[in-house]
């Protein structure tokens, strides 16, 4: 898929951005096109991303406000998770729902998030699983609030008074 110029798109790790630019860069002695992406979450950042391997790299359009609606709808009658007591088969789950960088995958990283502000309300959750949490946020909100038309702060509340009210 090939993006233009302000189209709104979902990075794998870093969440909604525009294409702020398309132009030719040299890069490790290479003369190659490539977007240059302006992250929602994050206005001083700029990433660069080869044209050639957008898709690879997991580059896609966000998702539309309806997709949006029902995916918050999915989330909130969905039963929430339970929380994995060990640290490494948890980061192991927290690394592999990074890797989906797909509209399923924008939901089970919301499904996460209900677990971990479960978590967070009953035992304060661990400084990792915090950046965890941010990282999440990041990304998922991100995307959900451009969507949506509305700033991160508006999206993030949407999203937690909705994950406060999933069956528990």
């Amino acid at each position: 898929m090939k993006f233009k110029l302000n189209d709104q798109i979902a990075h794998p790790s870093d969440g909604a951005c525009v294409v702020c630019a398309i132009s030719e860069k040299e890069m490790f002695d290479k003369m190659e096109l490539y977007y240059s992406l302006a992250p929602a979450a994050d206005q001083n950042m700029t990433l660069f991303v080869p044209v050639e391997s957008a898709e690879q790299i997991g580059l896609r359009a966000i998702i539309s406000e309806q997709e949006a609606d029902a995916l918050l709808s999915c989330v909130q009658q969905a039963e929430g998770g339970d929380w994995v007591s060990d640290h490494n088969l948890r980061f192991k789950r927290y690394k592999e729902l990074f890797q989906n960088s797909t509209a399923q995958g924008l939901r089970d990283l919301l499904m996460e998030m209900a677990v971990m502000l479960r978590k967070d309300a009953e035992k304060k959750l661990p400084n990792a699983d915090k950046e965890v949490l941010r990282k999440i946020e990041k990304k998922a909100i991100s995307e959900i609030a451009m969507a949506k038309n509305v700033p991160f702060e508006t999206a993030l509340a949407k999203v937690q008074t909705v994950l406060q009210s999933q069956p528990a």
